[in-house]
């Protein structure tokens, strides 16, 4: 469709999904020496599936987190050795925008979050309570700690649980 890296094999795109219409992928540097902030320096991209329609929206240097689709939105987070950050787009780069920080680091880039309506569940850790599922909520921005078999950390019953509350609808973990 387009030319990501021209003239530069040093650029591989990652991380593809489909959202509403509009593929979203990240263009990785894989010279891990090009860095400002103890993470990866990657470029956001959109396609339509056309050329003209293969856009850059924005570079970042951290660390990602697989897109998940919030309510027709590419929702990810980025995070380096003291941030960590949520995002969203929409396909522009005017609409490509930081939402708010995230109080846990998370700890697996896509295998553990997951988006359910406006919510984005995910396994996070903190140093007061170390690994634990957290639930960040986007219409308001506010997180918390998801222990919800009170067991004192997340555990595979924290998502059994949440399996459950979520009946046949659930999201796969």
């Amino acid at each position: 469709v387009a030319d990501v890296s021209p003239q530069n094999e040093n650029y591989k795109p990652v991380g593809l999904r489909h959202i509403d219409g509009r593929l979203f992928y990240r263009v990785v540097h894989k010279d891990r020496q090009v860095r400002a902030s103890g993470g990866d320096y990657w470029e956001l991209w959109t396609s339509d599936g056309t050329e003209k329609g293969t856009t850059l929206l924005k570079p970042f240097d951290g660390a990602s987190s697989d897109f998940l689709d919030v309510q027709q939105q590419a929702h990810f987070m980025v995070h380096t050795e003291t941030t960590r950050e949520l995002w969203s787009t929409d396909g522009t780069a005017s609409g490509t925008q930081y939402i708010t920080n995230v109080p846990a680091r998370p700890i697996d880039a896509g295998a553990a979050q997951v988006a359910v309506g406006t919510k984005i569940f995910f396994i996070g850790n903190t140093k007061q309570a170390g690994d634990e599922l957290h639930v960040l909520d986007t219409k308001d921005f506010s997180t918390i700690p998801g222990d919800f078999d009170r067991s004192g950390t997340t555990t595979p019953h924290d998502f059994d649980l949440l399996y459950a509350a979520f009946g046949t609808d659930a999201p796969a973990f």
